[in-house]
């Protein structure tokens, strides 16, 4: 049987260039990134492929990022004007390996307000470009529930040379309940976010597939011990790719 340990240290500096500004009811972001590091690979067997072997891997990236929005009300979900964009290239050459790894992300986020007060629409495109090769060391890209999906909602991450995803939003209030359960937990909102999701996985062969999802969400906005804020969220989503249904709960906080 095929299996793999390794260890690895990394070390590493980013310098950015920061440019904020804030205008009457907008705020934004200019950021320019630049980066340096080494990563040190020691002790990966892997019987069917090529490995990393005590090999040292050099890192240079640069980005970009830049963001401006107009604030919310306090009734509004989303910001009703906004934009969010984020470019990335990493390169990683490795001292045993004449083939180059590199990595290419871009993220591109816009909101914009719905015909209905308080209701809004929110558009995403996200896509990353890396070789077809699976023996380089692979940067991951981090799946994180509440927050982003690498690819369509219900679908784990697969290797692929290249993907390129589309998200759409519509988020509206459902109620303001403000339920208190003694001074344990206070739900003071609960509000809906329906979705589709729809990434085209493109591998050098020019090989593509079609990943799609669709569903609703429903956030319940709370505080637990009144300081800590927390929200508890239901997904319910289907995956026609694979004709099939998911229901997810999912529990995050933003102290900070």
């Amino acid at each position: 049987d095929s299996y793999t340990t390794w260890n690895e240290s990394k070390a590493g500096i980013n310098i950015l260039f920061p440019y904020l500004f804030d205008s009457n009811y907008l705020t934004g972001s200019h950021i320019f990134t630049l980066g340096l590091g080494i990563i040190n690979a020691t002790e990966n067997e892997q019987v069917l492929l090529e490995s990393l072997n005590d090999e040292e891997l050099s890192i240079s990236k640069v980005g970009f990022s830049s963001s401006v929005l107009k604030a919310p009300t306090r009734q509004e979900i989303l910001p009703p004007w906004s934009y969010d964009l984020n470019l990335n290239y990493t390169n990683i050459n490795s001292n045993k390996r004449d083939e180059t790894q590199y990595l290419v992300q871009y993220k591109l986020g816009l909101t914009i307000p719905s015909l209905v007060e308080n209701h809004g629409i929110s558009l995403r495109f996200d896509g990353e470009i890396r070789p077809n090769n699976e023996t380089l060391y692979q940067l991951q890209t981090k799946y994180v529930p509440n927050v982003g999906y690498t690819l369509s909602r219900g679908y784990a991450y697969e290797f692929t040379s290249r993907f390129d995803k589309v998200t759409l939003e519509y988020v509206m209030p459902v109620s303001y309940p403000n339920i208190a359960m003694g001074d344990w937990v206070y739900i003071n909102r609960v509000y809906a976010q329906f979705f589709l999701d729809s990434t085209i996985i493109t591998n050098d062969d020019l090989n593509k597939k079609t990943l799609n999802s669709q569903g609703i969400e429903i956030y319940f906005n709370s505080h637990m011990l009144r300081k800590f804020p927390l929200t508890y969220t239901l997904q319910f989503l289907h995956m026609p790719h694979i004709n099939q249904n998911q229901i997810g709960f999912f529990l995050s906080s933003n102290v900070f």
